[in-house]
């Protein structure tokens, strides 16, 4: 039993992460409203476990999911691994051009939470869309998947090179969850390949930027005055940040994923109807019907005393629930299968090279509990992570498991 579960963990990690996934989420569903929409998610998971399984069998009956991919690895052969760190110090250069500022410096400034909240905004507001692709790819995609790599492959000039100027771009963008982004694939290799040193800096590092950037984003804590503060907010105190800043990192990861989900059954069909196709930009243009983002128009239903004072926002949910806003409990069914298509794919490129299967995957795995499927494999970088690791795997140094070591041996 023991070798079978260690081989499924090994050839379907995916997989047993986003169980996981899936568990909290039922967890923070029957939280907040008991078993009422428990069915609904049964059904979706038992669709996915059922296709994840019958396209594995097909896989290997008819290859349509190969192991080895030729034209990639051909291009990957005349590329070089600071290509990358260039290609990433460009587009944070052209990112600083459009952007004529540095967001976290004028937003240390501001003495106004409105004006923080204008100057977050306005990284993404009113900017070219491939600007905002850029910076999104950058950040979730390439500047980690070169770090990484940068590091594996003990290239130590290139790393200390790139790697300030990543964390540093990270910080100026005003989003925590940015420098989490950069650092866990570096993290995950500095752990299993037992160099303490760089665990420990990446982890001070997060720590350090988080903690400043919570600073900074609050503006009573340094004087200055929250003019748009809700009436049943409290204001943080120095003494109650570290309370505030990892209670609210608990909750939202244990609670709000699941919460979301539970809302959104809850508004639709009733408040809002099934969109059959009209959720998706690329459906909606080609039947000519209206677009629809219930990310943004069930904001007001689910904070309500948030829009009672006239904020605005967008409302992350698992990735499943799209396709139920578009087409109901069937909708739960596409979603399984979509799911477990691209599973099994990713499964299949990082086929024998489990560490790096779980260094690049891990991440948006885990984001599956908050964002839709093809927002996280588009502008969240995943598509484009996986046709980095195919570009390059051939120059990755082959991480061998010896005893409760492993061995690092450097492919050039």
């Amino acid at each position: 039993m023991k070798e079978l579960l260690g081989e499924v963990q090994r050839k379907h990690l995916l997989l047993v992460i986003y169980s996981l996934v899936f568990l909290l989420l039922l967890y923070g569903v029957i939280q907040v409203s008991g078993w009422q929409y428990v069915p609904n998610l049964l059904l979706y998971f038992s669709a996915f476990i059922a296709f994840y399984v019958a396209i594995l069998v097909l896989n290997g009956k008819l290859g349509f999911f190969r192991k080895q991919f030729g034209w990639p690895q051909i291009i990957g052969n005349q590329l070089r691994v600071e290509y990358l760190a260039v290609a990433s110090l460009l587009g944070i250069a052209i990112h600083f051009i459009f952007l004529g500022n540095i967001p976290t410096w004028d937003a240390y400034k501001a003495m106004k939470l409105s004006e923080v909240v204008i100057i977050r905004r306005n990284i993404t507001e009113n900017m070219p869309t491939w600007v905002n692709y850029m910076m999104s790819w950058n950040l979730k995609s390439l500047i980690p998947f070169t770090l990484a790599i940068l590091f594996i492959r003990k290239d130590h000039k290139w790393f200390w090179i790139f790697f300030p100027i990543a964390v540093i771009y990270a910080f100026f963008m005003m989003q925590k969850s940015f420098i989490l982004v950069i650092l866990i694939p570096l993290g995950i290799l500095a752990f299993i390949t037992k160099r303490w040193g760089y665990l420990i800096m990446s982890g001070i590092i997060a720590l350090t930027v988080v903690v400043t950037l919570f600073y900074v984003q609050n503006v009573t804590l340094r004087g200055g005055f929250n003019d748009i503060r809700l009436e049943y907010e409290k204001e943080p105190s120095p003494s109650g940040l570290v309370d505030r800043l990892f209670g609210g990192l608990l909750k939202r990861v244990s609670v709000v994923p699941g919460k979301t989900v539970a809302k959104w059954f809850e508004f639709i069909p009733t408040e809002k109807p099934y969109l059959y196709g009209n959720g998706y930009k690329a459906v909606s243009k080609l039947t000519g019907g209206e677009y629809h983002d219930y990310a943004r128009e069930l904001y007001p239903y689910i904070y309500k005393e948030n829009a009672k004072h006239g904020l605005v926002g967008s409302v992350n949910v698992a990735s499943f629930m799209r396709g139920y806003a578009n087409f109901g409990l069937p909708g739960l069914v596409l979603a399984a299968f979509l799911l477990a298509i691209v599973l099994i794919f990713i499964e299949s490129i990082y086929a024998g090279f489990d560490v790096f299967k779980f260094t690049f995957n891990v991440f948006p795995v885990l984001m599956l509990s908050s964002t839709s499927l093809e927002t996280n494999l588009a502008s969240g970088g995943w598509l484009l992570t996986t046709g980095l690791f195919l570009l390059f795997r051939d120059k990755l140094p082959v991480l061998t498991r010896t005893k409760k070591t492993f061995n690092t041996n450097h492919v050039s």
